[in-house]
């Protein structure tokens, strides 16, 4: 698998244990110095963002992550792109278009993780 098969890889199953509400395996996902910024400007550590997931703060129906580009310098992956999300926010019905920068970091197995993303609402 190549390093760019390997980052997809590692987004798409991101995304899908958000929407599962998989909270161990998104903790196995991101590095644990991970800082998530929603696209209202919350700034998150793993763990607060990891119990808003556990609590159904935020429940994800769907995701959709188009990318639209991967650059990858030694062992960091930045990768820009679109998140379409569905779901429930605190119980209501929600919609998110969001542009996005996923920052990923790639540990001593080989495994992509996120260290750092952005969410911004698109315009």
């Amino acid at each position: 698998m190549t390093p760019t098969q390997a980052i997809l890889s590692a987004e798409a199953d991101r995304y899908r244990a958000m929407i599962a509400g998989d909270v161990e395996a998104l903790r196995a996902a991101c590095d644990p110095k991970l800082r998530y910024v929603s696209s209202v400007g919350i700034a998150d550590t793993l763990d607060s963002w990891l119990a808003k997931i556990e609590t159904e703060m935020f429940r994800y129906e769907r995701i959709e992550h188009p990318v639209d580009s991967i650059q990858i310098y030694d062992n960091i992956a930045i990768v820009h792109g679109r998140m379409l999300a569905y779901g429930e926010l605190r119980g209501e019905q929600m919609a998110l278009s969001t542009i996005t920068v996923s920052v990923l970091k790639c540990d001593d197995e080989g495994d992509w993780r996120l260290l750092a993303f952005q969410a911004t609402a698109a315009a």
